[in-house]
């Protein structure tokens, strides 16, 4: 089995609160739907909603997922990468 991606489009009526209220229940019940979350990319506006910032290495997580800002990114959007679970 692979890896898929879900996308999260229009995130600028968000709070930084929701976006993190959304992701502690992506993260909490992964195992529910058999899944493992391996990595967010995002764009920096949402980052900066959430007040991430990079390590030294240039590296930033949340709860322990990589969270990896592109530029090519659709602006104010999400990208979820996830996997099976083992």
């Amino acid at each position: 089995m692979g890896q898929g991606v879900v996308l999260l489009n229009d995130l600028e009526r968000w709070s930084g609160s929701d976006l993190k209220r959304l992701l502690d229940y992506v993260i909490d019940n992964q195992a529910t739907h058999k899944l493992r979350l391996i990595g967010i990319r995002t764009d920096t506006s949402v980052t900066d909603k959430f007040g991430l910032l990079p390590d030294h290495l240039e590296r930033m997580e949340y709860r322990g997922i990589p969270v990896a800002k592109a530029a090519w990114v659709r602006f104010d959007s999400m990208e979820f990468a996830f996997q099976p679970a083992d």
